[in-house]
């Protein structure tokens, strides 16, 4: 089921939000995170390439904890990019 991005929501509604950037990838940090009472998390794979599945487990620990998940794949994009997998004017977004 989808869910409304409630970080969106309160910048819609001008309220301030607080987040981190998580460069470990330990899911049990990312729930860490959420617990302490951040809005938002923001998984880093331009400074530490992530496994797959633990990419994924992040992602569920961030959603556990109320935490909303930002992923950072501006290096993956770089990296598809570079092999001609992808056209860079096809890009929707860059980075952050």
């Amino acid at each position: 089921m989808l869910k409304t991005n409630p970080v969106k929501n309160a910048l819609k509604e001008k309220k301030e939000v607080y987040g981190l950037v998580n460069s470990v990838p330990l899911p049990m940090l990312v729930e860490m995170i959420g617990y302490a009472g951040y809005d938002f998390v923001i998984l880093d794979l331009e400074h530490l390439l992530r496994d797959p599945v633990e990419l994924e487990h992040a992602i569920r620990a961030a959603e556990c904890s109320n935490l909303c998940p930002f992923v950072n794949i501006t290096c993956l994009i770089r990296e598809l990019s570079k092999r001609k997998l992808i056209d860079d004017k096809q890009l929707l977004f860059g980075s952050f």
